[in-house]
Protein backbone atom coordinates (compact mmCIF):
# COMPACT_ATOMS: atom_id res chain seq x y z
CA UNK A 1 0.00 0.00 0.00
CA UNK A 2 0.91 3.41 -0.97
CA UNK A 3 1.69 5.88 1.88
CA UNK A 4 -0.13 9.70 1.33
CA UNK A 5 1.99 12.47 1.86
CA UNK A 6 -1.03 14.03 3.79
CA UNK A 7 -1.57 12.42 6.89
CA UNK A 8 -3.81 13.66 9.26
CA UNK A 9 -7.19 15.43 9.94
CA UNK A 10 -6.95 17.30 6.25
CA UNK A 11 -7.25 13.63 4.33
CA UNK A 12 -9.96 12.37 6.72
CA UNK A 13 -11.48 9.94 3.95
CA UNK A 14 -10.23 8.34 0.92
CA UNK A 15 -9.76 10.54 -2.53
CA UNK A 16 -10.82 13.62 -0.10
CA UNK A 17 -8.55 16.77 -1.71
CA UNK A 18 -7.11 19.70 0.17
CA UNK A 19 -7.47 22.91 -0.89
CA UNK A 20 -4.89 25.35 -1.28
CA UNK A 21 -5.09 28.18 1.19
CA UNK A 22 -4.86 31.67 0.08
CA UNK A 23 -2.38 32.88 2.80
CA UNK A 24 0.28 30.38 1.45
CA UNK A 25 -0.12 31.46 -1.87
CA UNK A 26 0.00 35.17 -1.16
CA UNK A 27 -3.45 36.33 -1.68
CA UNK A 28 -5.25 38.19 0.50
CA UNK A 29 -8.67 37.35 2.58
CA UNK A 30 -11.51 38.93 2.62
CA UNK A 31 -12.60 39.37 6.52
CA UNK A 32 -16.38 38.89 5.50
CA UNK A 33 -16.19 35.89 3.39
CA UNK A 34 -12.88 34.30 4.13
CA UNK A 35 -12.32 34.30 0.14
CA UNK A 36 -9.62 35.64 -2.17
CA UNK A 37 -9.97 39.17 -2.84
CA UNK A 38 -9.19 40.47 -6.32
CA UNK A 39 -8.55 43.33 -8.29
CA UNK A 40 -9.00 47.00 -6.69
CA UNK A 41 -10.57 45.18 -3.00
CA UNK A 42 -6.88 43.34 -2.99
CA UNK A 43 -5.32 46.74 -2.83
CA UNK A 44 -7.43 48.03 0.00
CA UNK A 45 -7.67 44.49 1.99
CA UNK A 46 -3.41 44.84 1.48
CA UNK A 47 -3.45 48.75 2.80
CA UNK A 48 -6.05 47.22 5.58
CA UNK A 49 -3.50 44.63 6.59
CA UNK A 50 -0.26 47.21 6.92
CA UNK A 51 -1.89 49.62 8.89
CA UNK A 52 -2.14 47.14 12.00
CA UNK A 53 1.72 46.09 11.22
CA UNK A 54 3.42 45.64 14.73
CA UNK A 55 6.82 47.05 14.70
CA UNK A 56 8.30 45.26 17.39
CA UNK A 57 6.88 41.78 15.76
CA UNK A 58 9.88 39.19 15.20
CA UNK A 59 11.72 40.58 18.02
CA UNK A 60 12.65 37.88 21.20
CA UNK A 61 13.02 40.73 23.53
CA UNK A 62 9.78 42.80 25.11
CA UNK A 63 8.61 46.62 23.51
CA UNK A 64 9.75 47.79 27.11
CA UNK A 65 13.16 46.74 26.91
CA UNK A 66 13.23 47.79 23.34
CA UNK A 67 11.94 51.63 23.89
CA UNK A 68 14.30 51.20 27.52
CA UNK A 69 17.27 50.87 25.44
CA UNK A 70 16.67 53.62 22.66
CA UNK A 71 15.65 56.04 25.16
CA UNK A 72 18.67 55.36 27.55
CA UNK A 73 20.60 56.21 24.19
CA UNK A 74 18.45 59.21 22.99
CA UNK A 75 18.84 61.03 26.81
CA UNK A 76 21.99 60.44 27.36
CA UNK A 77 25.60 60.70 25.49
CA UNK A 78 26.55 56.80 25.96
CA UNK A 79 28.39 55.02 24.13
CA UNK A 80 27.01 50.82 23.02
CA UNK A 81 28.98 49.51 25.43
CA UNK A 82 28.23 51.71 27.91
CA UNK A 83 24.55 51.05 27.23
CA UNK A 84 25.05 47.21 27.43
CA UNK A 85 27.12 47.87 30.37
CA UNK A 86 23.85 49.42 31.81
CA UNK A 87 21.72 47.09 30.81
CA UNK A 88 23.53 44.47 32.21
CA UNK A 89 23.55 46.05 35.83
CA UNK A 90 19.83 46.06 35.97
CA UNK A 91 19.68 41.92 34.64
CA UNK A 92 19.39 42.46 30.82
CA UNK A 93 22.20 40.65 28.92
CA UNK A 94 22.12 41.82 25.24
CA UNK A 95 24.88 42.82 23.05
CA UNK A 96 26.70 46.33 21.99
CA UNK A 97 25.19 45.24 18.42
CA UNK A 98 21.54 44.59 19.07
CA UNK A 99 21.28 48.36 20.34
CA UNK A 100 22.91 49.50 17.51
CA UNK A 101 20.55 47.50 15.51
CA UNK A 102 17.60 48.62 17.73
CA UNK A 103 18.68 52.34 17.99
CA UNK A 104 19.13 52.35 14.03
CA UNK A 105 15.46 50.45 13.41
CA UNK A 106 13.47 52.36 16.03
CA UNK A 107 15.10 55.64 17.01
CA UNK A 108 13.18 57.45 14.12
CA UNK A 109 10.18 55.93 14.87
CA UNK A 110 10.43 56.89 19.04
CA UNK A 111 11.70 60.64 17.83
CA UNK A 112 8.71 61.10 15.54
CA UNK A 113 6.65 60.28 18.65
CA UNK A 114 8.01 62.47 20.65
CA UNK A 115 7.99 65.02 18.21
CA UNK A 116 4.20 65.04 18.13
CA UNK A 117 3.83 64.69 21.66
CA UNK A 118 5.53 68.22 21.61
CA UNK A 119 3.66 69.78 19.03
CA UNK A 120 0.28 68.36 20.78
CA UNK A 121 1.39 70.21 24.31
CA UNK A 122 2.75 73.38 22.27
CA UNK A 123 -0.78 73.68 20.72
CA UNK A 124 -2.79 72.48 23.81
Amino acid sequence: MKKSRFAGPARARKGARLRAVPERLGLALSAQMHRPVRGRDWVDEMARQRKTHDPFRGFDSSPEVIRLVVMMRVRDPLSLRNVEGLLFARGIDICHETVRLWWNRFGPMFAGEIRRKRVEHIRA
